[in-house]
Parts: C-alpha cells; sequence; structure tokens
C-alpha cells in the first residue's frame, strides 16, 4: 500500500509509468510448490485457475489502485492542499501505523 501511494504521487513519472509500476511492486508472487504426477488434464486445469487468479488479482489491484486515487485527489481539493504532499502525509501515516514487514531471510 505504501509503494502504491508513493508511486501514484510521484509527479515525474507518466501516468502510463505510474500504472506499471504499481502492477510490477503489487505483483502476485508465485509460490514454491512442486507438484508431481499430474495428468496433462490436471496440469491443464491448475494452470487455467492460477491463470484466471492472477487476472483477478490485477483487476483487484486496479480496481483498488482508482479508489485510492479519487479519494486522495478529494482528500486534496477539500484541504485545498497540493496532491502530493497530500501522498506524501497520508504514506507516512501509513508507514506508521502497518507493523514492519517481516524478514524471511530474504
Amino acid at each position: 500500500m505504501i509503494r502504491t501511494v508513493t508511486i501514484l504521487g510521484d509527479p515525474n513519472t507518466p501516468p502510463t509509468q505510474r500504472w506499471d509500476l504499481v502492477r510490477s511492486v503489487n505483483a502476485a508472487k508465485p509460490a514454491p510448490v512442486r507438484l508431481t504426477r499430474l495428468s496433462a488434464r490436471d496440469r491443464a486445469t491448475l494452470e487455467t485457475a492460477l491463470h484466471d487468479l492472477a487476472v483477478a488479482h490485477d483487476r483487484d489491484l486496479s480496481a483498488h489502485t482508482l479508489v485510492i486515487v479519487e479519494l486522495l485527489d478529494r482528500l486534496a481539493q477539500a484541504t485545498d492542499r497540493p496532491r502530493d504532499e497530500v501522498l506524501q502525509d497520508v504514506a507516512l501515516a501509513l508507514e506508521q501505523a502497518l507493523p514492519p514487514k517481516p524478514d524471511h531471510g530474504t
């Protein structure tokens, strides 16, 4: 969330590039799963399900991002403050409110 807000607030990045950056930092991470002895049919079913899940994740991310952008724009207008200033304040507030990301040795 913090990364998304920070990217959206960067006035030096073109809007289309912002969307690409938001998608890349929020992309679903592959799970290290090893399956053996799958039939061709089961493999195809699994691949289709994983693809559908990735598409749903991307659509969900896009919807959430659009809502965040709209709410932040309205907050900036309502407070008569620059958008980038509001974004910075929100990003800092989120950083303080959220627990640190766990370190899994990576």
